[in-house]
C-alpha cells in the first residue's frame, strides 16, 4: 500500500519511535522501551499537576464582566456607578428578611411551561397576633440594627461590610413597620392589638400616613397576615462577585440561627435579588463536577463496546480524565480562569471534545491486522494519525472565529475549545500511543460478548492474558525454528 507522506511520517518516524525498545522481555511480554516511557512519564506528571490546580477551581473572586473593558456597555455602566448623581445608599445592596413564607408546592410542575413555578406554601404556624411573636419581631430589629459583621472564625469583619461602622446592616436603612407602630401607639397611650383583631388594625393602620410607607411589607391572605418582611441595606456595596456574597450570605444567616425565635414568627430568612445568582453560579461548578461523574463511566463503557479490551478502554478513560483536567487546570494557571457562569457552561460543552481523537486511536489499534504489540500501535498510528491531526486542526481553527467577539462568552469559548483540542491531540498521540505501546493490549481482537463470555467461563480473553499467550506462542515458533 502506498503511504503519503504525512503518513510515512507517522510509519517511519512516530511508530518506530515509540516501538524501540532495549533490554530483554519483562512479565507478559513488556520490554522497556525508553522514548514511550519517558513521554508517559513527561505527560502523566504535567496531567497529575494541572489535574491538582484544577480541584481548586472555584466561583470567581470578582464579578463576571460579559463584554470586554473597552466595549461601550461597560463604560456606561462605569459612567452611571462612578458620575450619575445618586443616593450613597444607591451603592449599597438591598435585603429583605420574610416572616411567614414556607416551600413551594411542586405538585403538577411541569418544567415545559414557563409560568408554571408551582404553588406557594404559606407557614400555617406563623401568627403575628401572637404577643410573643410581636414582641420577639421587635427586638430581632433593635438587634440586627448594631449586628456587627465578624464571622465566628475571626475577630474582624467581613471585607464586604465596607461601610461604618462596619455593621451587618448600613446604619438606619432598617424599616421595621412592627416597631414603627408599636412606638406611635405608645406615643399615644396604647399597645399593639393581638388575637383576632391583630390584622383589621395593622390593615388600617397601613391605610395611614405613616403605615403607607410600609404597605409593601405585610401581605394579607384570606383576611389574616399571611407574611412580612423587614426591609434593610447591607454594608456591602452592589456588584460582589458570588464568592463574597456566599460570605455575606451566610454571616446574615448566622444571625438567624444562633437565636431562639417562638414557633409563631415562623421560619425567617434573608433575601436578594442577587443572592440567586449565587446559587446558581455555585450550582454550575456542581454541574461540571457531575458532569466528571457521568462523561467519565460512559466514556469508559463507550470504549469498552468499541474495542472489546478492559485494558484499552481503562487507559483511555485515564487518558481523557486527563485531558480535562488539564484543560481546566492550565486555564486557571495560565489566564487565572475561574468556574463562573461562561466557563461553567463552556466546560460542559467541551468535555465531550476530550473523547474523540483517543477513541478513534484506540479504535484503530484494537482493530488492526497485526497481533502483536509493536505492529498494532504502528498500524493505528498510520491509517489515524494523520486523520487526528486534520480534526484536530479543522476544530482548533473554527474557534479562532470565536475570537473577534464582543461577548467575553464566546472568547472564553475560544479559549476552552482551543485548550480542549490541544491537549486531546498531545494526550492522545504523547501520552495514550505510548502507554499502549508499553502495555497495550496484544493478540486478534475479539468482539465484547464472546469476551465476556471467556471471563464468566473461566477462559480469559484478551488484555494481558491474551499478550501472554501471543508473546510465548512467538517465543516457541522462534525457538522451533
Amino acid at each position: 500500500m502506498k503511504l503519503s507522506p504525512s503518513e510515512r511520517v507517522f510509519h517511519d518516524v512516530y511508530a518506530p519511535a515509540l516501538n524501540y525498545a532495549v533490554g530483554p522481555k519483562g512479565p507478559y511480554g513488556v520490554r522497556f522501551k525508553p522514548c514511550s516511557f519517558m513521554l508517559v512519564s513527561i505527560f502523566g506528571l504535567l496531567g497529575f499537576y494541572l489535574v491538582g490546580e484544577a480541584v481548586g477551581l472555584d466561583t470567581p473572586d470578582e464579578q463576571e464582566q460579559w463584554f470586554p473593558a473597552d466595549h461601550m456597555s461597560t463604560g456606561l455602566a462605569d459612567l452611571m456607578r462612578n458620575e450619575y448623581m445618586a443616593g450613597e445608599d444607591d451603592m449599597y445592596m438591598r435585603g429583605d428578611v420574610y416572616f411567614g413564607l414556607g416551600t413551594v408546592d411542586y405538585t403538577g410542575f411541569s418544567k415545559w411551561t414557563p409560568s408554571d413555578r408551582g404553588t406557594h406554601a404559606f407557614d400555617q404556624t406563623f401568627d403575628l397576633g401572637d404577643a410573643e411573636a410581636q414582641d420577639a419581631l421587635v427586638q430581632l430589629c433593635d438587634e440586627l440594627e448594631v449586628e456587627d459583621c465578624i464571622p465566628p472564625d475571626s475577630t474582624e469583619p467581613l471585607a464586604v461590610c465596607s461601610r461604618v461602622p462596619f455593621t451587618l446592616l448600613s446604619e438606619s436603612t432598617l424599616k421595621c413597620f412592627l416597631r414603627t407602630w408599636k412606638t406611635e401607639l405608645e406615643a399615644a397611650g396604647g399597645a399593639l392589638p393581638t388575637g383576632d383583631g391583630f390584622a383589621l388594625a395593622l390593615s388600617n393602620w397601613l391605610d395611614t400616613a405613616t403605615g403607607s410607607r410600609f404597605a409593601g411589607d405585610v401581605g394579607f391572605v384570606d383576611g389574616r397576615v399571611g407574611f412580612v418582611r423587614l426591609r434593610f441595606r447591607w454594608s456591602a456595596q452592589v456588584g460582589l462577585p458570588v464568592k463574597q456574597q456566599r460570605l455575606l450570605y451566610d454571616r446574615s444567616k448566622l444571625f438567624l440561627t444562633a437565636r431562639t425565635l417562638p414557633a409563631t414568627l415562623g421560619d425567617p430568612f434573608f433575601h436578594e435579588g442577587t443572592l440567586g445568582w449565587m446559587e446558581t453560579s455555585e450550582e454550575l461548578v456542581q454541574v461540571v463536577l457531575s458532569g466528571f461523574t457521568i462523561v467519565f463511566p460512559c466514556a469508559f463503557v463507550i470504549l469498552l463496546f468499541s474495542t472489546g479490551s478492559v485494558l484499552a478502554s481503562a487507559y483511555a478513560t485515564l487518558t481523557v480524565a486527563l485531558i480535562t483536567g488539564s484543560l481546566l487546570g492550565g486555564v486557571k494557571a495560565a489566564f487565572g480562569f475561574a468556574l463562573g457562569i461562561g466557563e461553567a457552561i463552556a466546560a460542559n460543552m467541551v468535555i465531550g471534545l476530550s473523547i474523540d481523537y483517543t477513541l478513534h486511536l484506540s479504535h484503530a489499534y484494537m482493530h488492526a491486522k497485526a497481533d502483536d504489540r509493536d505492529g498494532k500501535l504502528k498500524e493505528a498510528a498510520t491509517t489515524m494519525g494523520v486523520t487526528v491531526i486534520a480534526g484536530a486542526f479543522t476544530t482548533f481553527t473554527s474557534a479562532l472565529f470565536m475570537v473577534p467577539c464582543q461577548l467575553t462568552f464566546f472568547i472564553r469559548m475560544c479559549t476552552l475549545m482551543g485548550g480542549t483540542v490541544g491537549f486531546s491531540i498531545l494526550y492522545a498521540l504523547f501520552f495514550f500511543m505510548p502507554l499502549m505501546a508499553l502495555v497495550g493490549p496484544s493478540g486478534p481482537q475479539q468482539p465484547l460478548i464472546p469476551r465476556i463470555r471467556g471471563w464468566l467461563s473461566g477462559g480469559g480473553g484478551g488484555g494481558v492474558r491474551a499478550a501472554r499467550e501471543v508473546d510465548e506462542a512467538s517465543a516457541t515458533a522462534t525457538s522451533e525454528a
